[in-house]
């Protein structure tokens, strides 16, 4: 590969790295969140009326259901997380081996002008 091509493909894995990680932040905001709810939803008593948005209306749902939906959402967050932190850390080596390929070929190039 020459340096035009090593440094577009840089670009745009820089740019899928750049999409993950915010990507992770947006799915950890989300955890922090549903986690909230949960510990409201756990100081609540059972007898409690819950209601839940659907569309422009307000539903009525049982206090078990909506634990069980945050508990569910907060499963799927999590794991949505570490799939996330994996597809990073690929990044991350993909980015270092291109900075090392970069690097070896402005060496040879500079090696080739000193000739």
């Amino acid at each position: 590969m020459n340096q035009a091509e090593l440094q577009s493909q840089w670009t745009k894995s820089q740019k899928a790295y750049e999409s993950k990680t915010d990507a992770f932040r947006r799915l950890t905001a989300q955890e922090m969140e549903n986690a909230m709810v949960e510990e409201e939803l756990n100081l609540l008593d059972d007898d409690c009326k819950i209601y839940k948005s659907v569309g422009p209306a307000l539903v009525p749902t049982s206090l078990d259901s909506a634990k069980d939906t945050v508990a569910q959402r907060l499963t799927y967050i999590r794991r949505e997380k570490e799939r996330c932190e994996k597809d990073i850390a690929t990044a991350e080596a993909s980015l270092r081996d291109m900075q090392i390929g970069i690097a070896k070929q402005q060496q040879q190039a500079q090696q080739q002008k000193k000739r």
